[in-house]
């Protein structure tokens, strides 16, 4: 008897959180409808899990017609997660957020001329008004609105857990309405909509479910594939004792998505199979530097991919090998042809900088990595132009 009551309050609980959380998920839904600039924030600046999970909300809002950002430490990103798409910007360091306003009453005196100068520690304002002085009763000075209207956090299980990024930044997460999302039980109730669902293996598992369930309709292969990259991270590969058969079934239902599993490992975990290696050992020998440039560049022919039995979701894999292996060049391009035969340019820098010729030529916004379709030019032309754009 005791065990059947046991398991009756059990049910009972359970069903009081998932009420408590669907709750929670429409204020969530409810909330993003109105945001229009949207600040993520994960916890760690190194764990996959919520880096990926914040790529997929990111790129999910860019759809959605939201200005989104995602606080990005550059020295902490884990380079093994390049391979997903970022249609969003990334930022280094919460500074610039917020203006001041002086506010000068005008009704009797007004202003004919402002000028601002900066001087060693100093910036120095100047205000000309029609009249000799101005009273001081004239003027004030106040604080504008956040460049941000809403914060979304992942992991977090209260603000101190941000660090340093929170108490240098106080005012902003006491002013901002926030949305967190956890799995910890220990997580304190400090968000405006605070959902945590210990039962799921990762946050990206948890949003997976929610995403799927509310913006079903916006989930392309790129958000499907930050999600599955989220999921497996977390998990390491399914391996660790929190991965359950919901992670799995999830995992699947993103499958069905596009989401390609196959590339997610051999990122995450750096697998290379025996066609990869034949790939990559013809574009080593067609391998190219320039001194002055420091660009280092090959090309893969149509008939290597013949040849090797490789696909070319491996020409990023070949990339980053030459990156790794020639640390004296700034810029690694390969150069290969899509399906259609279109010649495909895949250029990445240590810095977007070595880059900006090339964005200008092309009208694309400055990234350190692109990937510039230029329809059926011959690659010898392509290498020359490529060469004269990065050294003007």
């Amino acid at each position: 008897m005791k065990n059947q009551s046991d398991e009756k309050i059990k049910q009972k609980v359970n069903k009081t959180i998932l009420i408590v959380m669907q709750e929670q998920i429409s204020q969530f839904e409810n909330i993003i409808q109105s945001g229009k600039k949207i600040l993520i924030i994960p916890q760690s600046g190194s764990d996959i899990d919520q880096l990926a999970t914040a790529f997929a909300l990111a790129n999910l809002f860019q759809k959605l017609d939201k200005q989104t950002s995602v606080f990005l430490p550059t020295e902490k990103f884990p380079k093994k997660l390049s391979f997903l798409k970022r249609n969003f910007l990334s930022i280094e360091k919460l500074s610039g957020l917020r203006d001041f306003l002086i506010i000068f009453n005008t009704e009797k005196n007004e202003i004919l001329k402002i000028k601002t100068e900066k001087k060693e520690n100093q910036t120095i304002i100047r205000v000309t008004p029609e009249k000799e002085t101005i009273d001081p009763r004239d003027f004030s000075f106040v604080p504008a609105s956040y460049e941000y209207d809403l914060l979304i956090t992942l992991g977090a299980e209260n603000l101190e857990h941000l660090g340093q990024l929170y108490f240098s930044n106080s005012d902003l997460f006491y002013e901002l309405p926030k949305i967190n999302f956890s799995v910890s039980p220990r997580t304190e109730n400090f968000a405006l909509v605070n959902i945590v669902d210990v039962t799921a293996s990762t946050i990206g598992e948890m949003l997976s479910n929610i995403l799927l369930d509310k913006f079903e309709k916006f989930i392309d292969p790129n958000i499907a594939q930050c999600l599955l990259t989220a999921i497996i991270g977390g998990t390491d590969s399914f391996k660790k004792a929190t991965a359950t058969p919901a992670s799995m079934i999830m995992a699947a239902r993103l499958m069905k998505y596009q989401a390609d599993q196959a590339t997610i490992i051999r990122y995450l975990y750096k697998t290379k199979s025996i066609a990869f290696l034949k790939l990559w050992g013809k574009i080593m020998s067609r391998l190219k530097y320039d001194e002055k440039t420091q660009l280092i560049w090959s090309s893969a022919l149509q008939e290597d991919f013949i040849q090797s039995g490789a696909l070319q979701s491996d020409i990023p894999f070949v990339l980053e090998e030459i990156e790794k292996n020639h640390s004296s060049a700034q810029i690694f391009a390969l150069l290969f042809f899509n399906s259609k035969g279109e010649t495909i340019l895949k250029i990445k820098a240590n810095d977007k900088k070595y880059l900006a010729k090339l964005c200008e030529q092309y009208e694309i916004e400055n990234q350190s990595e692109l990937e510039i379709n230029l329809k059926f030019k011959p690659i010898e032309i392509v290498e020359k132009e490529l060469l004269e754009l990065i050294s003007k």
